[in-house]
């Protein structure tokens, strides 16, 4: 499986993001980081990742 995103999903977060005043990459990010354990039995490990790119994108904007 490839962690490259679809093009037209990639487009579809930077617009979302742009909607919700978010940052895309921050949120492309979050979407890889999903893509990476859609298929795992155990998704536990999703949650721990999506807290620590919050925190590195906290950490940049200071």
């Amino acid at each position: 499986m490839s962690n490259e995103i679809d093009q037209e999903i990639a487009d579809t977060i930077r617009e979302k993001a742009d909607e919700f005043d978010l940052p895309p990459e921050l949120l492309l990010n979050i979407y890889a980081a999903e893509q990476r354990v859609v298929n795992m039995e155990r998704r536990s490990r999703i949650y721990k990742r999506v807290h620590e790119l919050l925190e590195e994108h906290i950490e940049a904007v200071k």
